[in-house]
């Protein structure tokens, strides 16, 4: 950069640079001093460590906005950074700084947003009264002194505020003091906030989130919170308020979340509820004092939607609660009738079932927790940006059926958005009723972690958490495809609206192979420890938005010798055939273990569906006959009717237009011998997909040696093309 003096937007973040554990890694900063007109600087999400330089006579530049959010940065944070004058967004979040924020931070006077959150710091945090600009402040989940919370009243334009997880000893009335009145939400779990919640929260007309989950707070709720029109969440959860559900509560119209659990509120549960909200999706009363009918509408028809366990006064509600019949709908009885040995049965049978459930819920518990420590050890492992339940939830609309762009062995993928403004991921929710999910889902966390290739799909991030109701949830969230599947452009669906224009010429045809060669190349020859995908595939062939190959789904792969997480299985002397019919290399059927020719196997006939357009599972291969015998029969006669007549008539189109627009002496050259040099190349690819799916392992073709044919065939194929 120190050359670059006219350099002003550098964005590299979502990479993998760093060296996760050299203290030099950041030594970069300094010489921005010397890219003067620098204005933004992203580095986030990578693996940067080391400490923040000093960064001495910077003052000159006219930095703007500096992300360095979502890596392994340790140290103190630098006095110095006052002197970035211009800056108006400063991210140093979920990292590791340590020590105190400096006290002259307050001098940053055109700072619009600071995010500091899930770092170690701790101290006093500095007055801050003088960034009146600033839009957002982020601080939660550091180390913080108990007794001190920023002072926030001179900040009228502050739109966010988090202060979670720093067990923080206040009351709310020192943070609802904004004279603007203008926040849109503010999270503020996981302290230690006391007192009740102030009247003046009915100020707060434009807030859209309240989190003050897991406090102290004790009182009614006030009847001023109905006055926020604009909530869209609201989680009092854990905190020791009491009374009933104010009737206010049925103003907020677009309210989506609300979880009341864990308090000591009581009375009716009330109607309203059942009609607050078309939007409501998920309502929370569990662990209160709540007694009487529950109601029968609305959210309460969707047992999935509502909780109200640890009310042991409910009665009524849909047939699903198996709760008892209310008082008045009851058939009155005797119960002294009953004869003394029913009782005694009655009483054994409910003693056991009641035990029974107990242990469940242990073993149950003792699984999750097992499962939760090995996960976050895997996350933490590769740093991946914490991701929840309620951002999954949301970023797919509800894991809407609008959002749904695909399925795989253990789960669906949807198309959503984390952030608003942010690019597209896709999320990948995994199916936990299979019991294979759980094992899937560590090995798509481990693969991404050890391996990584411009060809293999990047994994964002991953969630391993409980959904609204409290069972196992599991997600991995990975780069956005827009150009979806390879599956999906061999095999248009008509119903597809780009079904029309949905082809692949043969030189992109050619390149995605060579890509997914790569890939292969890569986890079989060059990762510390050899990976088998065992599911290769072209609905696992992701095309990014310039048609390049990226392999995913590692649900089924394995590391050989491998000493991770996944060495109990891959040890195992059982085995059952991974993958799907077609692609399955035949020694899979008999027990053999997977290995890097079983992928060469599934490899060769992907190429073979590439360049034929055939399934290797079309109705056509029956009697003993596939797709590999088919191809190899038609190699040694020479015939070339089967190549995929799609691809011959846009190479032709291409041919013809390439022909228009050429010169004098491409016009001349002989049409039949340009048609004769792309069915050689065609030929030549086939040859080496048969010989990567030779039923025999010993025989087939490795992955090193297809990858030099088809470069040379790619070099032929170009050659041909100018000549």
């Amino acid at each position: 950069m120190e050359s670059m003096s006219n350099l002003q937007l550098l964005g590299l973040n979502g990479n993998q640079l760093g060296s996760s554990g050299q203290a030099d890694d950041l030594k970069f900063l300094s010489s921005i001093v010397n890219s003067t007109n620098l204005k933004l600087l992203d580095v986030s999400y990578n693996q940067l460590s080391g400490v923040l330089p000093v960064l001495a006579n910077i003052s000159s530049t006219r930095l703007e906005n500096l992300y360095l959010g979502g890596n392994q940065i340790s140290g103190i944070i630098p006095s110095e950074i006052i002197k970035l004058a211009n800056l108006t967004l400063l991210s140093l979040g979920q990292n590791f700084l340590t020590g105190s924020i400096p006290q002259d931070i307050g001098k940053l006077n055109n700072l619009q947003r600071l995010f500091l959150g899930d770092n170690n710091l701790s101290g006093q945090i500095p007055s801050i009264n003088n960034l009146t600009r600033l839009l957002n402040l982020n601080l939660s989940y550091n180390n913080f002194e108990r007794h001190i919370i920023p002072d926030t009243s001179n900040l009228q334009f502050l739109l966010g505020l988090d202060l979670s997880g720093n067990n923080m000893i206040a009351t709310l009335e020192q943070v609802f003091r904004q004279p603007s009145h203008g926040l849109l939400y503010a999270f503020l779990s996981n302290n230690s906030f006391s007192g009740s919640l102030p009247v003046e929260i009915g100020s707060f007309e434009n807030l859209v989130e309240l989190d003050l989950s897991n406090n102290k707070l004790v009182g009614e709720i006030p009847d001023a919170l109905g006055k926020c029109l604009s909530l869209q969440l609201v989680s009092l959860k854990g905190n020791s308020f009491h009374g009933p559900i104010p009737p206010s509560i049925s103003s907020l119209q677009g309210l989506e979340f609300l979880d009341l659990s864990r308090n000591n509120l009581s009375g009716q549960i009330p109607m309203f509820l059942q009609n607050i909200s078309s939007y409501l999706k998920y309502l929370d009363l569990s662990f209160n004092n709540f007694e009487g009918a529950v109601p029968t509408e609305g959210i309460f028809q969707n047992m999935s939607a509502f909780s109200i366990l640890g009310n042991s006064k409910l009665c009524g509600g849909i047939l699903e609660l198996q709760l008892p019949v209310c008082p008045d709908k009851q058939k009155h009885y005797n119960k002294h009738q009953l004869p003394l040995h029913v009782k005694v049965v009655i009483g054994v049978i409910v003693s056991t079932t009641v035990l029974a459930a107990a242990l469940l819920s242990i073993l149950c518990w003792v699984r999750r927790l097992k499962n939760g420590i090995e996960t976050q050890k895997i996350l933490q492992g590769g740093h991946y940006e914490r991701v929840s339940f309620l951002d999954l939830h949301r970023a797919t609309d509800g894991f809407s059926p609008t959002n749904l762009i695909g399925a795989g062995h253990f789960g669906s993928v949807f198309k959503g958005f984390i952030r608003e403004g942010a690019e597209p991921v896709a999320v990948k929710v995994l199916n936990m009723i299979d019991q294979k999910a759980s094992k899937s889902f560590m090995a798509e966390c481990e693969i991404p972690r050890n391996v990584r290739h411009r060809n293999l799909m990047k994994m964002l991030s991953a969630c391993s958490t409980v959904d609204f109701q409290g069972n196992d949830f599991k997600a991995l969230i990975f780069e956005f495809m827009p150009n979806g599947s390879l599956e999906n452009w061999l095999h248009p669906i008509a119903s597809d609206e780009s079904y029309q224009t949905k082809n692949l010429d043969l030189s992109r045809r050619i390149n995605i192979a060579i890509e997914v060669a790569f890939a292969l190349d890569y986890l079989h020859n060059h990762c510390e420890t050899t990976v088998v995908h065992c599911d290769l595939k072209p609905s696992n062939i992701l095309l990014d938005e310039d048609m390049v190959a990226h392999v995913g789904d590692f649900g089924l792969a394995k590391f050989l010798q491998s000493k991770t997480i996944s060495s109990s299985e891959n040890t195992s002397s059982s085995f059952f055939p991974r993958g799907i019919i077609g692609y399955i290399p035949p020694e899979y059927g008999i027990g053999v273990e997977a290995s890097p020719q079983g992928d060469m196997y599934s490899y060769g006939v992907l190429l073979l569906e590439m360049f034929t357009g055939q399934k290797p599972t079309d109705e056509m291969f029956k009697d003993g006959l596939d797709l590999h015998q088919f191809c190899r029969i038609a190699l040694n006669k020479q015939v070339r009717e089967i190549f995929d007549p799609c691809m011959l008539e846009l190479e032709r189109e291409v041919s013809d237009h390439h022909d228009i627009h050429a010169n004098n002496s491409t016009i001349q050259r002989s049409v039949t011998h340009e048609s004769d040099s792309v069915q050689e190349c065609i030929l030549s690819i086939i040859k080496v997909g048969v010989a990567c799916s030779s039923p025999s392992s010993s025989e087939r073709m490795k992955v090193k040696d297809a990858l030099k044919e088809l470069l040379v065939t790619k070099k032929l194929y170009l050659q041909g093309k100018v000549s």
